[in-house]
């Protein structure tokens, strides 16, 4: 958790929170996005397809269903690269989603 930007030299593979006091312009930044789940500011994105919804259970457990939260359907079907090639990846707010793509030296505008 971070309250700008995450930067990892390796893989991502736990959850990760740029923003995290509101910052919607932070980024998340690694050679391979492999974290189950990003947070960006507000904004919530799973790589596995089974979102949260805003409406919690009755026992104050989350709802899980529908379609991605936050635009990380880049991430969806992504098949892993089993050879250790990395590319550096970089994910940032856009539209209200999260985007994610090759990251190639420059923050999106």
């Amino acid at each position: 958790e971070a309250d700008g930007n995450i930067v990892v030299f390796g893989s991502l593979r736990g959850l990760a929170h740029a923003g995290a006091r509101g910052d919607a312009r932070a980024v998340i930044v690694s050679f391979d996005l492999g974290a189950p789940q990003l947070r960006i500011a507000d904004h919530i994105g799973f790589a596995s397809g089974s979102p949260v919804s805003a409406d919690p259970e009755p026992h104050g457990l989350a709802k899980i269903s529908g379609d991605v939260v936050g635009g990380l359907s880049s991430l969806l079907g992504r098949a892993r690269q089993p050879d250790r090639a990395f590319n550096p990846e970089i994910a940032w707010v856009e539209g209200g989603e999260i985007r994610i793509d090759s990251y190639q030296g420059r923050l999106p505008a």
